[in-house]
């Protein structure tokens, strides 16, 4: 589903299908994308995971990215194979979403920035922040009295600064107007 046409589907294939790439599919499926095929080295583990997801499958991550019915790959591979697999994707016209870390050297970063650049694709890097203090914050904020937190806004006001804000009234215990740190 996309911003400016909400009944669409975007085409996904994840390559990688360990516990991130699993978790990935799962993502995507909850956000309406339909997940097409997955890849991994080990042929028992790819035909696992696509049976329990209901998709196509392949052990050859190159041979994914190729396929004509995919426009978005997530690569979730070991990273050494992080920078290949993007490439590769993004030279087949793919939208690219990597796993950290992005690339095992500066020089490859900035040929698969270079590529994603001049193909007119996106390329995405996965970037953890649950430890960062807003998202602290918000985890603070659903403590388990306050059953659920419907409808907030976070916002980061400069480094450091966490500051959650409800929108409207929830059916929580109590509504929770702001947190600052």
């Amino acid at each position: 589903m996309t911003a400016d046409n909400p009944g669409r589907r975007w085409a996904v294939a994840v390559a990688g299908c360990g516990s991130i790439g699993r978790m990935h599919v799962r993502a995507f499926k909850e956000l309406g994308a339909n997940v097409v095929a997955v890849s991994s080295r080990r042929v028992e583990q790819a035909r696992a995971v696509a049976e329990a997801e209901g998709c196509e499958f392949t052990t050859d991550a190159e041979a994914l990215v190729r396929r004509p019915d995919v426009e978005l790959v997530a690569v979730t591979t070991s990273s050494g194979s992080h920078a290949r697999v993007t490439l590769a994707a993004i030279a087949a016209g793919k939208h690219v979403v990597v796993e950290k870390p992005m690339a095992m050297s500066p020089s490859d970063a900035g040929q698969m920035i270079a590529a994603a650049e001049a193909r007119g694709v996106m390329l995405s890097v996965i970037s953890q922040r649950r430890f960062e203090p807003t998202h602290q914050a918000v985890k603070r904020a659903q403590a388990p009295e306050l059953k659920t937190i419907c409808d907030f806004r976070l916002e980061s006001v400069g480094r450091g600064s966490p500051v959650v804000r409800s929108s409207r009234r929830s059916n929580s215990v109590f509504t929770l107007l702001s947190l600052e740190r």
